[in-house]
């Protein structure tokens, strides 16, 4: 679709068009797995206890700096994971699993 410049026989400018420098929706949330990456807690379908809490889960530029967004979407998450019971989880993180693989 043309922007209202282009059609005007003009350069479109910047505030033109719905942009950011934020890489958004490579792991897009929902509820259906054959559209989405994630489910709405931010784990990833099929693999239980990754979670992705950034803005590769937000389908599309909120309209404004995703900022708060992404802060929204993090605290989100990390609360339903603070809620869940510790022996819900099926893998825990520890000092000796970071240092495994960073090695």
């Amino acid at each position: 679709m043309p922007s209202p410049s282009a059609a005007a026989g003009r350069y479109a400018t910047a505030s033109e068009y719905l942009l950011t420098v934020h890489p958004l929706g490579s792991a897009r949330c929902g509820k259906d797995r054959r559209d989405s990456v994630v489910n709405l807690q931010g784990e990833v379908h099929d693999h239980p206890g990754l979670f992705v809490v950034d803005a590769s889960a937000l389908p599309a530029a909120p309209g404004s700096p995703p900022s708060m967004t992404i802060a929204a979407w993090s605290a989100h998450v990390c609360d339903g994971l603070q809620a869940a019971p510790v022996n819900s989880r099926r893998h825990t993180v520890t000092q000796q699993t970071v240092q495994e693989t960073s090695l």
